[in-house]
Formats: structure tokens, sequence, C-alpha cells
């Protein structure tokens, strides 16, 4: 029995690495950024009409969504087959205006989601924005007091080293 598994999974792990998982998997990352790109940026460019942000926008929140867990369930993903074709098509139908997806999306899953958690999430990134500030703040007074008590030794080394240098070279001549 364990043989029969362990064969499964060399068989399953191969067939994923051929290179038709690759070429899906570039293609993905094509046709869900180059396309809805220029689109946005014609979207933004026309001041009239602001529908045509709100559906690019939704379709790059969406699209994150999807690329983080994507990314957290890489390796459950891994085994699906035919994914990058699913997910291809999924894009593909994501950018369809005429659909309407990434509205019917952000509407039926995302909203509810960041809505219930807002409060929550403003308040963690508050926190983490001003411990990060302290951080940056704390290692900038770091720096100037390490270059402040190291700096003139180092110069001065750096100098007496270059002036050896020169009088090797002097010599040399």
């Amino acid at each position: 029995y364990q043989r029969r598994v362990r064969g499964y999974y060399t068989s399953l792990k191969y067939t994923h690495t051929t290179m038709g998982a690759h070429i899906s998997s570039l293609l993905c990352a094509v046709v869900g950024t180059v396309y809805p790109i220029y689109s946005s940026f014609k979207a933004l460019e026309t001041a009239d009409n602001t529908e045509d942000d709100t559906q690019w926008l939704t379709y790059w929140v969406v699209f994150a969504v999807f690329q983080v867990f994507e990314a957290f369930g890489d390796r459950i993903i891994f085994w699906l087959p035919f994914y990058y074709e699913l997910k291809l098509l999924l894009l593909i139908l994501l950018q369809l205006p005429q659909l309407r997806l990434p509205v019917t999306l952000y509407n039926a899953y995302i909203r509810p989601f960041f809505k219930s958690k807002e409060k929550d999430l403003d308040a963690l990134i508050e926190q983490r924005t001003k411990q990060l500030a302290n951080l940056a703040s704390q290692a900038s007074r770091d720096g100037l007091n390490y270059l402040l008590a190291k700096g003139p030794g180092i110069l001065a080394a750096a100098a007496n080293a270059k002036k050896d240098e020169l009088e090797k070279k002097d010599h040399r001549n």
C-alpha cells in the first residue's frame, strides 16, 4: 500500500511539473495583469466615467484576495489537475465587463468579510504603523550615534589606508 501511495504521489508530482503547467502559470500571470493594467490606466484617464474605475478597482481587490489565498494554499493547489487552466478561465471571466463577476464576488464575500473586521483591522494597522515608525526612528538614532562614535575613526583608518597605498605606489615607481 505504501508503494502504491508513493508511486501515486510521484506520478502526480511529475505531471504537475511538466512544461504545460509552467506555460499555463505564465499565461495566468500575463492575462491576469497586462490587460487589466492597461484597462485600469484607460479607466483612470476617463474623468467622465467612474463606473469603469469601480470595475477595475474591484477587479484588483478580487485579484489580490485570490493571490493571497493562492499563496497560502499553494501546497494544496499544487495537486489540483488543470489548476492553472481553470485559473486562466477565471481570470478571463473576471475581466469581462458584461459579467460583472468582480463586483458580484466583492459584494458577496470580500466586502462583508472586511466590514465585519474593519475596526479590528484599522486598529491593527494603526498599531503596526506606530511600531514601524518607532522602529525606524530608533534605527535612525542608533545609526547616527554609531556614525558619530565610530565615523571619525573609520574615516581616519580609511584615509591612512589610502595614504599607505599611495606611499607604496610611489616607492614602486
